[in-house]
């Protein structure tokens, strides 16, 4: 098995941001949200984080979002999700049409970091 540098970075990347240092950053009882869609060596490196807040993120994130995945996020205090680009984009959309704080981070080719948390202004 040959790792090429692009996934080295990204799973160096991946797992910084996913460890105890950013992880509490955010509120202690935020929930990680994982995309099952990601490479497979950015989902490994979120599962093996252990969090009880942890969420498989659906294919209709909308739906989730509307089904109480944002009253579970407002409740948490936050959360730091791991996506592909396109539901990053989706997500921070809804979590600003909520009123909440999101913002994106790239840590790979298709992997992106969104950080969810209450908005100052609120």
């Amino acid at each position: 098995m040959s790792v090429t540098r692009r996934e080295m970075l990204t799973a160096v990347a991946i797992a910084s941001a996913t460890s105890g240092i950013r992880l509490s950053a955010a509120i202690s009882n935020g929930m990680l949200l994982v995309d099952p869609s990601l490479p497979a060596e950015a989902r490994r490196i979120a599962e093996r984080r252990d969090h009880a807040n942890r969420v498989t993120v659906e294919a209709d994130l909308v739906r989730q979002w509307r089904d109480g995945l944002e009253n579970r996020i407002v409740s948490a205090g936050g959360a730091l999700a791991l996506v592909r680009w396109d539901k990053a984009l989706i997500l921070c959309g809804l979590a600003r049409e909520s009123g909440l704080r999101a913002r994106q981070e790239r840590l790979g080719r298709a992997t992106i970091l969104v950080t969810i948390d209450k908005s100052v202004s609120a």
